[in-house]
């Protein structure tokens, strides 16, 4: 299929690696916990294609960050998505990714992961002009909350890799996963 890059945590974003696994891609994983990342890339080398490369990195530090993208991405140009939940309090981190990929010629997809709070009318948007003059193909996905018996909860994990892997499957621009509003609702 080809080879994806993911940031983020590996308990929210797992389900989405195993599926990236499944569909064929090798894949490179990015995260500040090592030992979580080396056991799930065990779990993706059982169900696809090769040994997923494993990288620790916190992506609220810029200069590691920077370092580590370098090693997983000497060839940026091999990478045809790259899949990023990033902390609010790593705002430029994306644009370090983006830059990263853009600078070896690469025009992949890159799905940006947010929570709802990107969604909150109060909140200046992003801009994703910036990041598709780079010829990188931003995707946004919104985490959101669903509704159960008259009680709002967050989406558990597996929920949010679904929608995950729907938004890759249909390379869908924006995608909710649940419902955003009313904002009041939020859990």
């Amino acid at each position: 299929m080809g080879q994806a890059l993911v940031i983020g945590s590996p308990g929210i974003l797992k389900n989405a690696c195993l599926g990236l696994a499944r569909r064929g891609f090798s894949l490179a994983l990015i995260a500040r916990d090592k030992p979580k990342l080396e056991e799930l890339a065990a779990e993706c080398f059982l169900v696809g294609r090769g040994q997923p490369r494993v990288f620790e990195a916190d992506p609220r530090n810029g200069p590691q960050l920077d370092k580590v993208l370098r090693e997983a991405a000497p060839r940026a140009a091999d990478f045809d998505l790259a899949v990023c939940w990033l902390p609010t309090l790593a705002a430029k981190a994306l644009d370090l990714v983006a830059h990263h990929l853009a600078d070896k010629g690469a025009p992949p997809r890159l799905v940006h992961v947010v929570g709802s709070v990107a969604e909150n009318p109060s909140q200046e948007k992003f801009a994703r002009r910036d990041l598709e003059a780079l010829g990188i193909r931003y995707r946004r996905v919104v985490m959101g909350y669903t509704i159960e018996e008259g009680k709002a909860r967050w989406l558990a994990d597996e929920e949010v890799c679904a929608g995950i892997l729907e938004t890759i499957d249909n390379d869908a621009p924006d995608s909710v996963i649940g419902q955003v509003e009313p904002w009041e609702g939020h859990p």
